[in-house]
């Protein structure tokens, strides 16, 4: 994969998970990568009888708590293919509040906070 030429101490594919007071440091490029696509990778595994939909970008961000980065060529955090939290992870986005059948106002945005 082409990620495999810019490693992260933390590669981070779904944002809906627990990161608290982590340390990265030392990598060539990144300390926390959020590297969110609208489905998941090629690796996913579904259980059988499993039916719900995961779509990474949409989904809301569990914790992200008292985390450090130091001592990398690119950046500590990168957030990379967007994050856009909102209620249905899944369905579209729009931005635009002069757009006038807008499918943002029936999907709200949910905050992503970042803390310390």
């Amino acid at each position: 994969m082409n990620t495999d030429q810019t490693p992260a101490t933390f590669w981070i594919t779904h944002p809906d998970n627990e990161f608290k007071n982590n340390v990265a440091a030392g990598s060539d490029r990144y300390g926390f990568w959020f590297d969110l696509d609208d489905t998941p990778k090629d690796t996913f595994v579904r259980r059988s009888g499993d039916d719900r939909q995961f779509c990474p970008k949409g989904d809301k961000l569990g914790s992200f708590v008292g985390n450090s980065s130091h001592s990398y060529e690119r950046y500590g955090l990168r957030i990379f293919h967007g994050l856009i939290p909102r209620d249905k992870p899944c369905e579209p986005y729009q931005d635009e509040v002069n757009y006038f059948d807008n499918p943002f106002q029936s999907n709200t945005p949910i905050e992503a906070v970042f803390e310390n």
